[in-house]
């Protein structure tokens, strides 16, 4: 499956759980599906800096 697919799975089962009230359960699925979308799409990598750019002067 892909993983994009695999996520909206999790999202998707979540929900289920969480209005059958495993609210416990619920809300750890929606953090691991946060958790893989966000380092699928490269949310969790610091901003690379050009090697050429120039430095930012502080606003003054």
């Amino acid at each position: 499956m892909r993983k994009s697919k695999d996520i909206k799975t999790k999202r998707r089962t979540a929900g289920i759980e969480y209005k059958r009230g495993n609210r416990k359960e619920a809300y750890k699925l929606w953090t691991q599906a946060k958790n893989e979308l966000d380092e699928l799409q490269g949310r969790n990598k610091p901003a690379e800096i050009a090697a050429g750019a120039p430095a930012e002067k502080p606003a003054e």
